[in-house]
């Protein structure tokens, strides 16, 4: 495979612009990366670089707050921004005619951002809101983030966290913001990325037309604060009142970007980090069951194409409640000092030089990952044509090497420990109310963008379909852009279809399918997957049992016979079963710890009841039930290729890959298919429930109800198209009243989620604790209008091309468009059909008929709303018993 040309060029005012041309399918992903992050922040400013990110989607001199991602969606196409120590970046990926509207509204906020009270105020409080949810309220978050970045470093600018402090953001000022835009938002400080239906001779013709005028603005470049190793070991220990499960969190200096020792420590990584075959893993969670999980990290806060300033090599393990740390800390020792004196063995490297090979290509699946990756290479790393260089110095690093780097940068004399346990829950505490923001300023009319292009009608991608003597369905879509294969396995033996006395099996099969066959322990299973350069993993589901794999294409015959042993042999050990036993139960009580878990648990029993749709996570009576003995009985029961179905996307030839799996699968035998779930109980009245989550900082807020839906029915796209206006996106009205009117939440959405035999529609929200019973009372008022009123003609219109746009977006990396054909197929559609009829179903939807099918699944009285929080500071419409009140 020729990897696709890159084109960099400078525009007279500094901007770097690299451009690579797919025409793969009529879309472009951009991607604009600026050269600040929290490095970049002051002492008392901590957190501007992520709260500015915010603030530059709230209006310029040419559009309104929030009108260039409203304008991007209104062309079908998607936006986001990130914020790391090193840098900000903005991305979009629009239909390649809309292109310039895209160019157009980001020139305008480097060119000329418009702050006012209003939007500063509204955004500080949504960057509060996120910092609750993602750091105050999820266990070992911030212990990770911000102490390991104090016990680390001395220098201020490296050690606070990106997320930045609650009180110097609330003591913002909009002369604080001005000052930071001014100083850090330039062209000659950035870079552009453009990737996909577009060409080297259009980009410079309109980086030009739309930034060339953006002037240069005079800034102090401030090298990045220079950190020295720590001279002796250090060593904190913090408690943490969410947390379930202690975490060990070692880490080291990490070398200079681009050093020799830089490449050999992050193979050393993927060594260390190698799954099931890994060292730590050996050592930790099998040999001495000191833990559940181990991994490593290089580096620890950045990335390959985006480091800048001081690092970790981090090294993470969570251990069992009755381990010892400084157990667990001499076996982490004795790993690594194998490695410092001998380096990895050939195998050992081997394999991890194939992974990382692997996730090199995989990183580069999607137009926008491409786009993210070139514009930040570019800004802080320099020519984008280093990208491959890296790849082969990163492949070249050898033993010696390894050893070397990791005797200089990895001693223990020099190494960083924290260790996070479980802590006593915090005191509640009740949330200040704001103030009502500054009123809205008027503005002039806004500018209006380039019109689009003329739309050019997608080249759908040809599927090759057929099935196997077995039973198995098998569709292939042929993708030689990337010398990779994504594989999608489904086999009906989800949840749904355990019998009596088969409870917990599934998901248990999930865990234990890949821990052995015929003349292959775990170890080797892993062993053998990693050295061919793919990797597999199950996941139960209510309905299926799912293999996804993904993997480099000239080993895809390997893979298959790989995975035929497994499925024809998997031995599901005595001694594999009980480690799995024990760990599981601890497991079951660090998911336990996350609130989004305890939410899904309780939704789901208060949902289906007793309906084999109702099995969410086994409880600890039902994993201590599981042996070696019924999971092999279930596997020659359920584990069979009948109604089952194998979706290939990616560099594969699909009569070349047929012959393969008749051969590999001609082990397997049919039969009847399973029977489907029982039709779903009856909704009864509309409830509430309350989980009970001391300490928790927000309250972790879902509704919901069942459907009578599925992808066949006539208004299946009009009830999908009023879904989205209502909260598919970050421009939906969910979205606009709970976040951008009223502050209660980071975010809103309404999804639906399909089953054999009907959907469950929710709506989530992690919101203020004292707003979770009006969030509530909002998400009905939505419903509410949704089913009466008639959506607007221009706003159904914007959805639609939306929708039209995510379609394409689907298609266009290996790793969505499998997962998309294994839903259609799930759904019992033909993929092709589905695919050649998606717009003209689409097209045919009107306002009358969004309101209808919307009126006619969907019933605000008759939702199942969970609040899982603090009841302390919950406000949920609690009686005094503090059992949940029908609301």
């Amino acid at each position: 495979m020729k990897p696709l040309p890159t084109r960099a060029f400078r525009l007279p005012n500094g901007l770097r612009v690299v451009v690579q041309t797919d025409r793969s399918v009529p879309l472009v992903a951009l991607s604009i990366t600026y050269r600040v992050g929290s490095l970049d922040e002051e002492p008392g400013r901590a957190g501007f670089a992520h709260l500015f990110e915010h603030l530059m989607f709230q209006g310029t001199e040419l559009l309104p707050p929030n009108g260039l991602s409203k304008l991007v969606e209104s062309h079908g196409g998607s936006d986001n921004a990130y914020t790391m120590k090193t840098n900000t970046t903005y991305h979009e990926v629009v239909p390649s005619w809309a292109l310039e509207a895209a160019l157009w509204g980001e020139a305008d906020r480097m060119r000329g951002l418009r702050l006012s009270p209003r939007e500063l105020e509204i955004e500080k409080r949504v960057v509060l809101e996120e910092m609750s949810q993602s750091y105050f309220n999820q266990p070992y978050r911030r212990a990770a983030d911000a102490e390991m970045g104090t016990l680390a470093f001395a220098r201020w600018e490296s050690a606070h966290p990106t997320i930045g402090e609650e009180a110097d953001l609330r003591a913002a000022s909009l002369e604080d913001v001005r000052r930071f835009y001014d100083l850090h938002y330039a062209p000659d400080n950035a870079a552009l990325a453009l990737v996909g239906d577009v060409s080297p001779a259009q980009a410079r013709r309109l980086a030009l037309r739309y930034f060339g005028a953006v002037p240069r603005r005079p800034r102090r470049r401030r090298p990045a604060p220079a950190e020295r190793r720590p001279a002796a070991p250090r060593r904190r220990r913090v408690e943490d009142p969410l947390a379930s499960a202690p975490l060990l969190v070692r880490g080291w200096h990490a070398p200079p970007r681009g050093s020799a020792d830089y490449w050999a420590l992050t193979a050393l990584a993927a060594v260390l980090a190698g799954g099931e075959d890994g060292p730590l893993h050996q050592e930790l969670v099998k040999s001495r069951r000191l833990a559940l999980s181990v991994s490593a990290h290089m580096p620890y806060w950045s990335s390959h194409h985006n480091a800048r300033g001081a690092d970790l090599f981090g090294l993470f393990a969570t251990l069992r409640a009755e381990a010892d740390p400084e157990e667990a800390l001499a076996a982490v020792e004795g790993v690594l000092a194998r490695l410092r004196r001998e380096g990895p063995s050939v195998e050992e490297l081997a394999r991890a030089r194939v992974q990382l090979e692997r996730a090199w290509f995989e990183s580069q699946q999607s137009l926008v990952e491409r786009a993210q990756t070139l514009s930040s290479y570019a800004a802080l790393v320099g020519d984008p044509a280093g990208l491959r260089r890296d790849l082969r110095r990163l492949l070249a690093a050898s033993p010696r090497g390894i050893a070397a780097a990791a005797r200089r940068w990895l001693p223990a004399r020099r190494s960083l420990t924290l260790e996070i346990v479980p802590g006593p829950p915090r005191p509640a505490i009740p949330p200040s109310l704001p103030s009502a923001p500054p009123p809205e300023e008027s503005r002039g009319p806004a500018a209006p963008p380039p019109p689009p292009g003329p739309p050019r009608a997608p080249s759908l991608p040809v599927l090759a379909r057929g099935a196997l003597a077995c039973g198995l369905d098998v569709l292939v879509l042929r993708d030689p852009r990337l010398p990779l294969v994504e594989a999608r396995l489904g086999l009906r033996a989800g949840r749904v279809h355990e019998e009596p006395g088969e409870d917990a099996l599934s998901p248990a099969c999930e865990e234990m399918l890949f821990k052995g066959c015929e003349g292959q322990d775990a170890a080797s299973v892993a062993r053998a997957f990693a050295g061919l350069g793919w990797a597999a993993s199950a996941a139960s589901e209510p309905e299926w049992l799912k293999i996804a794999a993904s993997g480099l294409s000239r080993r895809f015959a390997e893979f298959c016979a790989q995975l035929g042993r497994v499925l024809a042999s998997a031995a599901y050990p005595d001694d594999e079963t009980a480690l799995w036993r024990e760990n599981a139960v601890q497991e079951l009580a660090v998911r336990r710890s996350q609130p989004s878990f305890l939410a899904d648990e309780r939704l789901r029993a208060e949902l289906f009841g007793a309906h084999p749709y109702g099995r969410g996570a086994p409880d600890e009576a039902a994993i201590e039930a599981v042996n070696s003995a019924r999971l092999r009985a279930f596997h020659a029961a359920r584990l069979r290729p009948a109604g089952g179905y194998l979706v290939l996307a990616g560099d594969v030839d699909p009569d070349a890959a047929v012959r393969i799996l008749e051969d590999v699968f001609a082990f397997w035998p049919s039969g009847p298919v399973p029977a489907a779930a029982a039709p779903l109980p009856e909704r009864g009245p509309g409830r509430a429930a309350v989980v009970a989550r001391p300490g928790s900082s927000q309250a972790s807020l879902l509704a919901a109800q069942t459907l009578a839906l599925a992808p066949k029915d006539p208004d299946y796209a009009d009830f999908a198209a009023a879904n989205h206006v209502l909260g598919g996106t970050a421009n939906s009205r969910l979205f606009e009243n709970l976040r951008t009117r009223r502050g209660y939440t980071y975010g809103a959405y309404s999804s639906f989620d399909l089953y054999a035999r009907g959907a469950v529609w929710s709506a989530a929200a992690d919101v203020r604790p004292d707003a979770a019973k009006a969030a509530l009372a909002e998400i009905r008022v939505e419903l509410g209008r949704l089913i009466a009123e008639p959506i607007p003609e221009e706003a159904l219109s914007a959805a639609k091309r939306h929708m039209a746009g995510l379609f394409l977006m689907r298609l266009s990396s290996l790793d969505r468009a499998a997962s998309y054909l294994s839903a259609v197929v799930e759904g019992g559609r033909d993929p092709a059909a589905a695919m050649a009829s998606y717009q003209s179903r689409l097209d045919a939807v009107t306002p009358e008929s969004a309101r209808r099918a919307a009126a006619a699944r969907l019933d605000p009285e008759r939702l199942i709303a969970v609040a899982v929080g603090d009841p302390a500071v919950l406000d949920f419409g609690l009686d005094p018993s503090g059992s949940a009140q029908v609301c």
